[in-house]
């Protein structure tokens, strides 16, 4: 009997080991079906209108609680758009067509309050909305009619946070995570988070230079509800597995371009953890802030002022220089197109306040008949969005 209950222990000690190592680990496969996707070298910059087309103006309504200034994040869920003020007081919802639908704005000290939100995700497969306060270290989970679900207190700085399934929260943090004591929070980019704030998984191994880095991992959905990753300085852009935990390579960057650098995954985990960003920047790495699966395109934007389209249907690559100084055809549209918060199948969008616009119209040579649209628009209207698709290339 004696024997017996000494091997029961052993037997639990063991499966405690083991539970608490798995705790701490993803498991890695490989990838049948990895895409290479190429980062074209600078050239002389055509027109918005080669890449987009079908542009038109979703004017968000105006009231005295739909009102805000600038945008910090945008995002889009069941035929809604979800808006995050620039100084992060407020979260707003529209439908389709622009028509206000709700607002949370709590800030104060409470239990269900915040003071600053910094960070806004629409998962697309638990339908749940979720925004982060980095300050007081809060991640708010709602439903997508903005009815309050859950509020998670974490003892670590939140930050982005990506999504909400079965009561779990995935995040990724993209500062360099040596002062952190917890070896989860230190050793990873990605982290399982429970309902109770506790870290309980980590996911892709964090070599993130030091200082000056602000949302530069790039992060996206798959149709599936796959995630697509993107570490900084990286050429690997990783398919998180949500229902397995587990983690895949799921494109290769490669460049032609002597300007833009990259790190393959082996240099990536060779990496001093205590390398500065500085150094990176000097040498021309790469900086990858954004990852759009745009129906049958990839949209990438870096840190830079580039993007890079990719058509899933041919194959092609196009790299496309935004800054105003490079349009070289109608600059109304090219400016509109150029500015990129969200995608949705195979479309763009992106928010404006009219009277910016027409204060930049002189300045920047905007002509035509979008610059007509944007001129007969009141200026102390709510800013609109400008909503255009990627054509097939």
């Amino acid at each position: 009997m004696k024997i017996a209950k000494v091997l029961c222990l052993v037997i639990a000690i063991f499966a405690g080991v083991v539970s608490c190592k798995n705790r701490n680990m993803y498991r890695r496969t490989s990838s049948d079906s990895l895409t290479r996707l190429w980062i074209e070298p600078k050239k002389k910059r055509g027109s918005g209108a080669e890449l987009f087309d079908s542009l038109r103006f979703v004017q968000l309504e105006t009231t005295p609680e739909s009102m805000f200034d600038y945008v910090r994040c945008l995002k889009l869920l069941n035929g809604k758009f979800y808006l995050l003020d620039r100084m992060g007081t407020k979260l707003l919802c529209f439908d389709r067509d622009g028509k206000f639908l709700k607002k949370f704005e709590a800030r104060g000290n409470g239990p269900d309050e915040y003071f600053m939100l910094c960070f806004l995700a629409a998962d697309p497969v638990s339908k749940k909305i979720l925004v982060a306060d980095d300050v007081v270290r809060k991640i708010f989970i709602f439903d997508e009619f903005l009815n309050l679900e859950h509020v998670v207190k974490v003892d670590f700085t939140p930050k982005q946070v990506i999504a909400f399934r079965d009561d779990m929260i995935l995040r990724y943090e993209n500062d360099n995570k040596e002062q952190y004591q917890d070896s989860l929070l230190r050793d990873y980019d990605l982290h399982w988070i429970d309902l109770k704030g506790d870290v309980v998984q980590g996911m892709i191994r964090n070599r993130t230079p030091k200082y000056g880095l602000s949302f530069l991992s790039a992060s996206g959905y798959l149709d599936n509800g796959d995630i697509l990753y993107y570490p900084t300085l990286g050429d690997t852009v990783y398919r998180v597995a949500v229902s397995e935990r587990t983690v895949s390579p799921a494109y290769i960057i490669e460049s032609g371009d002597e300007d833009v650098k990259l790190l393959n995954d082996d240099q990536r985990r060779e990496m001093d953890p205590n390398a500065e960003l500085p150094e990176y920047e000097k040498r021309n790495y790469f900086f990858p802030v954004e990852f759009f699966n745009v129906g049958s395109h990839i949209l990438l934007r870096s840190g830079m002022d580039d993007m890079y389209l990719y058509s899933k249907n041919s194959g092609n690559a196009i790299r496309y220089d935004k800054t105003l100084e490079n349009m070289s055809g109608d600059r109304t549209f090219d400016y509109l197109t150029s500015i990129i918060y969200a995608c949705d199948e195979d479309w763009c969008y992106g928010p404006h306040h009219a009277i910016t616009l027409q204060y930049m119209a002189k300045d920047y040579g905007f002509s035509g008949k979008y610059k007509a649209m944007i001129d007969s628009m009141e200026t102390d209207a709510n800013l609109f969005l400008a909503c255009f698709k990627v054509k097939d290339f």
